[in-house]
């Protein structure tokens, strides 16, 4: 009884934690919709006033705070010893940083093209991640029986390695599917590549590369904890 009561105590404190690091991701992401549309706005147009880079100038700063945030939510994450997370994290920081940069100075199309893309890849990690904190809430929710929820029990970290693994594998085929279409993209005119499209397939491989070291880790260390389980 009294152990059931611990349990629940503590998955109560995890559920909190992961409440807060999903409000705080939230608060990110509505403002970067804001961002993301105000860029789409002013780069469609097919020539840009002095007005319109004055714009793009305020939004560089307004994206670099965001940044600053993501950053925020990256330690606490890195404080949890969180692999897939808190790498995620990141990724989204650096390609807010980047927009930022390319938002600041003079814009080309192919830049424009990239900007929008970087953008709304940050929109889309931060979706992701939000289901995946969701999910971990629900998968913390206090155990009702002994013996349930074994492998939650043996886990004392905020972020289940389970959880971390199974986040990894779906980036992982997300940016398969997404660099495959890519490729297919610029076989439209091979003889003049798309700059952007380019520069895309680039961070996409250099992600995979990541991406692929992280699930080898994460795989060994869920396999070592099972074997360690297993012993008498």
């Amino acid at each position: 009884m009294l152990a059931n009561k611990i349990d629940e105590l503590e998955q109560r404190q995890k559920q909190d934690q992961l409440e807060k690091l999903h409000t705080m991701l939230k608060n990110i992401l509505s403002p970067q919709a804001d961002i993301n549309i105000q860029t789409s706005d002013i780069l469609d147009k097919p020539d840009l006033n002095r007005e319109d880079m004055l714009t793009l100038k305020k939004l560089s700063s307004e994206q670099l705070k965001l940044s600053d945030n993501a950053l925020e939510i990256k330690k606490k994450l890195d404080a949890e010893k969180s692999q897939t997370f808190s790498w995620m994290l990141g990724s989204i920081r650096d390609d807010m940083q980047t927009s930022a940069k390319l938002l600041a100075g003079p814009t080309s199309k192919d830049e424009a093209d990239y900007i929008q893309e970087v953008q709304a890849d940050i929109i889309r990690k931060g979706r992701e991640l939000l289901a995946a904190l969701k999910n971990e809430m629900n998968n913390r929710k206090p155990l009702q029986a002994e013996g349930q929820g074994q492998e939650m029990e043996e886990d004392d970290k905020l972020i289940s390695l389970y959880a971390e693994l199974k986040m990894a594998k779906t980036l992982q085929e997300e940016i398969i599917s997404r660099t495959a279409a890519l490729k297919k993209e610029l076989l439209k005119d091979p003889d003049n590549p798309d700059p952007a499209v380019n520069a895309l397939l680039q961070r996409l491989a250099s992600e995979q590369g990541h991406l692929a070291e992280m699930i080898k880790e994460l795989t060994k260390l869920i396999k070592e904890k099972r074997t360690k389980h297993q012993k008498p």
